[in-house]
């Protein structure tokens, strides 16, 4: 029997914070009369004292009337080097429910999916417009034709301005003629570019010096032309090199004089009006359908010597094809927006 003011003291170790279960006894089983009783409790981490204590202490009176309607159900425990009969209390702690109403709340999102219905997640709008893909030997419908075989009009010569000068060839292909590279009429920004490449059957040169050309975005951002079919050169200067900047996945060559193509997703960098980069652009390519560049970052121009660098916003937006002095052809050259 437990009169009012009488301490009891328990040792509860810090792991063992979450307090669920605590054990009252009633005197041998005999009908007692509970009084409220403060419940000290000695934790190992003092700091916890006074919490436990004041939490036993607020439901202590709810716990006297519970016991008394399971006073039938006596076990015995051993508590305290004494053996001693009690009940067993359910007394729920602040951190113990505040457990529970997390997981609640957090699973409310889960419980809300359950009842939505499929027509809730369903998007209608806007209908995607229909693109006829086209094969391989023909653009898509939405496709801006750079090159198709009959003319260089949408060409010019990078050099000189005027009209493109490289040589057409009755395949339907073009080649490098020396002098200059060549570039679009129209500017461009981010872009899905299609392109088929050659380098000569004649093995010329080697390394650098062997099919060499490179078509670059925005007239700065090179995508290397080599053969790198048996070729060494340095891994960063090879075909689908981002040259001087990421080397390719695989090296996906054919060998020479055998049509090749890249297949090019350009993000164009974004800069603000006075020339500071905002954001950096980026690039994926397939060479003969082998994924090679994986949205790689574009850290900056392409240079031949030193680092990348920022681009100046006063460059024209254009595609250029470079004359690097090798006899390399193209043809099949298209590109859609994006």
């Amino acid at each position: 029997h437990w009169s009012d003011g009488d301490v009891f003291h328990i040792d509860i170790p810090t792991h063992y914070w979450r307090v669920d279960r605590f054990i009252y006894y009633s005197n041998g089983g005999r009908r007692t009369q509970w009084t409220r009783t403060r419940i000290s409790v000695r934790s190992s981490n003092a700091h916890h004292d006074d919490k436990l204590s004041s939490y036993f202490d607020r439901f202590i009176h709810g716990a006297f009337i519970l016991a008394e309607e399971f006073k039938n159900s006596i076990i015995p425990i051993n508590f305290m080097n004494g053996k001693v009969y009690g009940f067993p209390i359910i007394i729920f702690s602040e951190f113990y429910i505040m457990k529970y109403l997390i997981f609640f709340l957090a699973t409310l999102p889960l419980l809300a999916q359950k009842k939505m219905k499929p027509e809730m997640t369903e998007v209608w709008e806007p209908v995607p417009a229909m693109v006829d893909p086209g094969n391989s030997s023909t653009p898509p419908s939405d496709a801006i034709v750079l090159f198709d075989g009959t003319d260089l009009s949408q060409w010019m010569s990078a050099a000189k301005g005027g009209n493109a000068e490289w040589i057409l060839n009755g395949d339907g292909s073009m080649t490098v003629k020396r002098g200059s590279g060549i570039e679009t009429k129209k500017e461009f920004g981010s872009v899905q570019l299609h392109i088929e490449w050659k380098t000569p059957s004649e093995v010329k040169g080697k390394g650098q010096g062997r099919g060499n050309s490179g078509v670059f975005f925005q007239k700065v951002y090179e995508v290397q032309v080599l053969d790198s079919y048996n070729n060494v050169t340095y891994s960063n200067g090879q075909a689908a090199s981002i040259y001087k900047q990421s080397i390719p996945l695989v090296n996906a060559s054919r060998p020479p004089g055998v049509w090749q193509t890249y297949d090019i997703i350009f993000n164009e960098p974004k800069y603000d009006s006075e020339g500071n980069r905002l954001k950096k652009g980026s690039l994926t390519v397939f060479h003969n359908g082998v994924l090679v560049q994986n949205n790689v970052e574009i850290q900056g121009t392409s240079q031949y010597i030193g680092l990348p660098r920022l681009r100046d916003i006063e460059t024209p937006k254009k595609i250029f094809l470079q004359d690097h002095g090798n006899p390399v052809s193209y043809r099949n050259i298209w590109l859609r927006k994006i």
